[in-house]
């Protein structure tokens, strides 16, 4: 960036001073030419030429420099959209694991009938809880809440 600002600096004064030299030496080309002196309006134009010739240059080396930043801009622009496009879609995609993880964790628990058929006689399993009614017939009840199991009898 220090390099563009130097560069088009240094370019813009160099065109405005040649621009300058090249209005002294048409001024001298117009008075000689009111005078009618040729020698002279050959002298000034053989000094303004160049000097125009040397401002065109500058300019043009502003031009491409200016181009060229603009592209830098334009290529520094997408790499930063495309960024954080990256990082949009990995933090949804890591906001999903969590969901599917937290729905994974309040999956239902369903009883082993082989274990549960030596214990008690019925089971009556709901989505949020479990009854059970052991052969005394008092009845235990399984609460699943999340990580939390809470029973009662």
């Amino acid at each position: 960036m220090v390099n563009f600002v130097n560069c088009v600096a240094n370019s813009m004064i160099s065109a405005a001073s040649q621009m300058k030299l090249a209005g002294v030496a048409i001024g001298v080309f117009e008075s000689a030419k009111a005078r009618g002196d040729t020698a002279l309006m050959d002298r000034a134009a053989s000094y303004a030429a160049p000097c125009l010739s040397d401002a065109m240059k500058h300019s043009s080396d502003i031009s491409d420099e200016l181009k060229k930043a603009q592209e830098d801009a334009r290529k520094e622009a997408r790499r930063e959209m495309e960024e954080a496009r990256k990082e949009q879609t990995q933090k949804a995609s890591e906001e999903k694991e969590v969901t599917n993880e937290a729905n994974t964790n309040n999956d239902s628990i369903e009883p082993d009938s082989a274990a549960v058929s030596d214990i008690a006689a019925d089971v009556y399993v709901t989505s949020d809880n479990a009854v059970v009614s052991v052969s005394d017939s008092t009845p235990i009840s399984v609460s699943v809440s999340g990580t939390n199991i809470d029973v009662q009898a």
